[in-house]
């Protein structure tokens, strides 16, 4: 195929249309009509010589061809983004005033928060915008070069994408002493029995499956938004959570607060950091990445 004859707008189209899955939506997000995104995909059709996206129920279904196109066609755009939008240069984190806006999940934010804070010792003069964020949402912002780093628990990333652990988390239930003793131990039944405290999308519906193996449920009695209401929640009150170990090791300093191991079997997972393949050319990003690395070895 010869590359002259290709407009890079086509790419760009075919790229939003492989995020989207929806003509109307693909062209909304690079800021075309949806009859112009229309014409885009007839002119991909004949320029690759196959349906690239077809008809299904719910959205345009991208045929073996253009998933096998997927991969390269993103992978190449992104770094001709990166190399537009930071010009490849030293970066001195004890000199530098950059901001790096870094989308996290709110339990993995919290864990994380000395780490983050332990960057400003070497680089003081730095910014930094933690964004809570999906990891769909976070994919995308890195794509288009709004997210330097996504950080998380993440799993199945697209080959476009790099990516690093930073450290292994499993989860304990917490719980205000006042109120529980657990002398004998945390059973599940006991589990089952007292009252909930929920947090909003987070990552404990295994403890829901092994419950429901058993034929148990447990009774969620407050659900709210994020992590850092869960130890005031508890402060008068006969509720327990489930929450990160590492959260937890935090919340333990404040004296109403106990630490009692799950009664619910499960495998630890890996928070890894991720960015695409462009951000390997930018120092700046490296430098924070393995900073990041650094600190969560002492976490």
């Amino acid at each position: 195929m010869n590359l002259a004859a290709i407009d890079l707008n086509l790419l760009n189209a075919f790229d939003a249309l492989i995020a989207e899955r929806n003509v109307s939506r693909a062209a909304a997000r690079i800021g075309v009509s949806q009859p112009a995104m229309s014409n885009s995909l007839s002119r991909l059709r004949a320029l690759f010589g196959d349906e690239l996206f077809v008809r299904a129920p719910q959205e345009m279904r991208p045929t073996p061809r253009a998933l096998e196109l997927a991969g390269p066609i993103g992978d190449a755009l992104q770094r001709l983004r990166a190399a537009l939008a930071h010009p490849k240069e030293d970066f001195a984190p004890e000199s530098s005033t950059r901001l790096f806006t870094i989308a996290a999940s709110d339990n993995c934010d919290f864990a994380l928060a000395p780490a983050i804070a332990a960057l400003r010792r070497h680089a003081p003069c730095i910014a930094l915008d933690i964004v809570a964020s999906g990891k769909a949402t976070a994919l995308d912002r890195i794509d288009e070069g709004v997210f330097d780093l996504a950080l998380g628990r993440l799993v199945r990333i697209p080959q476009r994408y790099l990516s690093a652990a930073l450290y292994e988390e499993r989860c304990v239930c917490v719980y205000n002493r006042d109120a529980h003793h657990f002398e004998n131990g945390l059973s599940i039944e006991l589990f089952v029995a007292c009252p909930h405290l929920h947090v909003a999308h987070d990552t404990t519906e295994f403890v829901d499956i092994a419950l429901a193996a058993q034929g148990l449920l447990r009774r969620r009695a407050i659900t709210v938004p994020n992590f850092a209401l869960v130890p005031y929640a508890l402060e008068h009150s006969d509720l327990i959570a489930v929450v990160g170990e590492r959260i937890a090791q935090r919340f333990a300093a404040l004296p109403w607060i106990g630490v009692h191991e799950l009664p619910v079997p499960h495998e630890p997972w890996t928070i890894s950091a991720v960015w695409g393949k462009a951000q390997d050319i930018d120092r700046g990003v490296t430098w924070l990445r393995e900073q990041l690395q650094k600190a969560c070895t002492h976490l």
